[in-house]
């Protein structure tokens, strides 16, 4: 089920009709972009179930793989605005430049737009979710390895745009109350 176009209106606020939930293999966004997604009903595009097809059309590059997965990224974002429904992006997005591109193609189409940067300061905690990846009913959340988590670590860019902290280090329901509390954080009190 996808949520409707927010409708203007000068007493409410409506949550962002994007989000990007980014941050680095293991940190548990994939985690929490399921656990948004289920909450607030939008559509949900996993960069890495693209990079999976792309991989399984042709051999490519890490460069070639990059563009094709912001190529397609951009045609599903275009759609979904088209279509005027929510999205969640989930993806790892090390570099600044991809995350400006995105929130770039983001404001086109949408009214209001988020970052949400989900961290995991636990070594040992981020090295378990690794080796035991959980899968939901439809998909294995992420195909991540420690040494992926290794090769990028060194490459990664602090985010320059406003965003959330989101740190997933704690149980499932205090990772529930902490996002209950960022998404009261975007919509007023209805009953005032």
């Amino acid at each position: 089920m996808s949520r409707s176009w927010p409708q203007p209106s000068s007493s409410h606020t409506p949550p962002p009709a994007f989000i990007l939930v980014c941050g680095m293999p293991g940190s548990g966004k994939s985690h929490t972009a399921q656990k948004l997604k289920k909450l607030l009903g939008y559509q949900c595009i996993i960069i890495d179930e693209i990079r999976h097809c792309i991989l399984k059309i042709a051999h490519l590059s890490r460069e070639e793989q990059t563009q094709r997965i912001f190529e397609y990224l951009q045609t599903c974002l275009h759609t979904y605005g088209e279509k005027k429904e929510w999205v969640i992006i989930d993806a790892v997005f090390i570099k600044d430049h991809q995350r400006q591109m995105v929130i770039r193609t983001a404001q086109q189409r949408w009214l209001s737009w988020h970052i949400i940067h989900v961290v995991c300061r636990d070594e040992s905690l981020i090295k378990h979710r690794l080796a035991t990846r959980v899968k939901d009913d439809h998909q294995q959340f992420s195909s991540a390895q420690r040494d992926d988590y290794q090769r990028i670590l060194p490459n990664r860019e602090p985010l320059t745009m406003h965003h959330d902290v989101l740190v997933n280090e704690w149980s499932e329901s205090d990772l529930d109350t902490h996002l209950q509390h960022l998404l009261s954080s975007w919509q007023p009190d209805q009953t005032t």
